[in-house]
C-alpha cells in the first residue's frame, strides 16, 4: 500500500509542481500574461498538435483503432451530456450557466495534463494510448463544446461559423492528419516504402523535438492561468458540474469499458480513465467566452476543476496502476 502512495506521488507531484511554479511565476510578475498568451499560442498552435500528430502517426493504423479507447473517449462524452441536460431542467439551473454545466462533465485537458500524465502513469504506451484516445476524442469535445457555448451563450452562431471554428483546429486538424498519415503508411508496399516513411520520419523527428517543449510549457501556462478570484454567482450547481468531470465521468468510462469489453488490457483501461478524470480544459474558457458564455462561470469550472484534480487524479492512480 505504502509503495503504491509513493508510485502515485511520484507521477502525480512533479506535473502538480509545475502548474504551481507558474502560479508562482505569475504572482511574482516574472511571468506576465503577454508571456503566458505566447505559451498558450505555441502550445496551441504548434507544441500540442505537433505532439498528438507524431503520437497517432507513429501508431500502426491498426492498433489506432482500438475499440476501447474510442468508446472510452468518446460514449461517456455521451452520456454525461444527457445527464447533465436532465438535471439543469430539474434543477431549473439558472440560464445564463447551462452552458458551462454540461460542457463542464466531459471537456477534459486530456492533451495540456493528459499527455504528461499518461507517459508518467504507464510510459510508452500511455503516451501512445492518450495520442489515439485524443485522436477520437478532441474532435468530438470539441465539437459538442463548440456546439453548446454556440446554443447557449449571448452569441447565436450559425452553423457554418461554427464549422469555420472547427476547421481552424490545429488540435483537430493534428488528429485527422496524424490518422490519414498512419493509414498511408500501413497501405504503403515494401517498393516504395522507404520513400514514403523516410521523409515522415524526419519530420516527425522535427515535431517531437519541438513538441516535447510543449508538456512542461503547458503545465506552465496552467498554473500562471488560475485565477481564484474568478468565482460565479451560481456556486452549487457549477459544484455538481465540475463533481461530474473528476469523478462521474471518470467512473462512467470504467463501467462502460469494463462492460462492453471485459478482457481490455489494463493499461488501455487505466489510460482512458484518467484521460477522463483531467480537469476541465482551458480551451473551453477560450472558446466559451468568445460565444459570451458567463465569463465567471466559465473560469470557476477550470479553476475548480483543476484544484480538485489535485485530490482526484492521485485517488484513481490509486486506483488504476
Amino acid at each position: 500500500m505504502l509503495e503504491r502512495i509513493f508510485n502515485v506521488l511520484e507521477i502525480t507531484l512533479p506535473v502538480f509542481a509545475m502548474i504551481g511554479l507558474g502560479r508562482w511565476l505569475t504572482v511574482k510578475n516574472i511571468m506576465t500574461a503577454d508571456h503566458r498568451q505566447f505559451i498558450n499560442k505555441l502550445i496551441y498552435h504548434f507544441s500540442l498538435p505537433a505532439l498528438m500528430f507524431i503520437g497517432i502517426a507513429g501508431t500502426s493504423f491498426d492498433k489506432l483503432v482500438n475499440p476501447p479507447i474510442i468508446v472510452g473517449a468518446i460514449a461517456p462524452v455521451l452520456v454525461i451530456i444527457i445527464i447533465a441536460f436532465i438535471i439543469t431542467k430539474i434543477l431549473k439551473i439558472n440560464p445564463v450557466i447551462q452552458g458551462p454545466f454540461i460542457y463542464a462533465g466531459f471537456w477534459a485537458n486530456a492533451t495540456y495534463m493528459g499527455f504528461p500524465l499518461a507517459e508518467r502513469a504507464f510510459g510508452a504506451e500511455g503516451f501512445v494510448n492518450a495520442a489515439i484516445f485524443n485522436a477520437f476524442g478532441v474532435p468530438v469535445w470539441l465539437t459538442a463544446g463548440t456546439i453548446i457555448t454556440g446554443l447557449y451563450g449571448d452569441v447565436k452562431d450559425p452553423t457554418s461559423k461554427l464549422l469555420k471554428n472547427l476547421a481552424a483546429n490545429p488540435l483537430l486538424a493534428a488528429s485527422i492528419l496524424g490518422v490519414l498519415v498512419a493509414f498511408i503508411i500501413q497501405k504503403t508496399t515494401v517498393s516504395n516504402y522507404v520513400a514514403i516513411t523516410a521523409p515522415v520520419s524526419m519530420i516527425t523527428s522535427f515535431l517531437k523535438l519541438g513538441g516535447s517543449m510543449g508538456l512542461p510549457l503547458a503545465l506552465l501556462a496552467i498554473g500562471g492561468g488560475l485565477s481564484f478570484k474568478a468565482v460565479a454567482d451560481d456556486k452549487f450547481p457549477l459544484a455538481i458540474a465540475c463533481s461530474f468531470k473528476v469523478v462521474l465521468t471518470p467512473l462512467i468510462t470504467l463501467l462502460l469499458i469494463n462492460y462492453l469489453f471485459p478482457e481490455a488490457d489494463k493499461v488501455v483501461v487505466g489510460s482512458c480513465v484518467l484521460l477522463m478524470s483531467m480537469p476541465v480544459a482551458i480551451a473551453s474558457y477560450i472558446i466559451a467566452t468568445g460565444s459570451h458564455i458567463n465569463e465567471g462561470a466559465a473560469s470557476a469550472v477550470v479553476v475548480w476543476t483543476t484544484a480538485a484534480s489535485i485530490i482526484t487524479i492521485p485517488a484513481w492512480l490509486y486506483f488504476l496502476i
